[in-house]
């Protein structure tokens, strides 16, 4: 798989993308080593990953920059896959992510979403209730061979979750999933695209 750091380019990428939703902030590195096992694993797409190697905290315009293109990846993904890092953050920002994107797929919006959750998370008792809410089982993935069915694949330990996102990047073929999505301009927002 092929790898993009915020803030760069999202033209001309090759599909599926995986987008690394979670914790950032007061968070162990966990999209290094997701990265390179997703690598090993997956021939074909690129990986989205937010979390920067130096992030110009003196810039007053990296924080604006960083959104735009987290909401334009986001948006465009084929798979969101969502890890609830342990320690001591609390991480809002994934919580409001994962609400977001718990509704985006209830929408048919998005195809694929896969969630993780440390074990040491101290919110990890309210992901699971959000979990049971929407009718999805933890270690259930549900997987079939066809890229048109719709996945949540909620898992609780890391190794699981990391093959569960490389089982649905193999199910996916060429293209958007959601020529709508793609097309419309939701992801825009923001102004131009990235």
């Amino acid at each position: 798989m092929k790898y993009v750091e915020a803030p760069n380019s999202l033209k001309n990428l090759e599909r599926p993308w995986v987008f690394l939703a979670g914790g950032i902030t007061n968070c162990e590195d966990w999209q290094t080593p997701m990265t390179q096992e997703l690598q090993g694993k997956v021939s074909k797409g690129t990986i989205l990953n937010p979390r920067r190697a130096n992030f110009p905290m003196g810039d007053p315009s990296a924080a604006e920059k960083q959104i735009r293109w987290e909401h334009q990846a986001l948006w465009r993904a084929d798979v969101v896959a969502i890890w609830f890092a342990g320690g001591e953050s609390v991480q809002p920002i994934v919580m409001f992510e994962f609400g977001g994107h718990l509704a985006r797929r209830g929408l048919r919006q998005l195809r694929h979403l896969v969630v993780g959750v440390d074990p040491s998370y101290s919110r990890k008792a309210d992901v699971e209730l959000q979990l049971k809410a929407h009718n999805f089982c933890f270690n259930n993935p549900g997987l079939s061979s066809s890229s048109e069915s719709l996945d949540i694949v909620p898992h609780k330990d890391f190794e699981s979750y990391v093959q569960a996102v490389a089982l649905i990047c193999g199910h996916i073929q060429n293209g958007p999933l959601w020529p709508d999505v793609e097309d419309n301009n939701c992801w825009k927002v923001w102004g131009n695209e990235i």
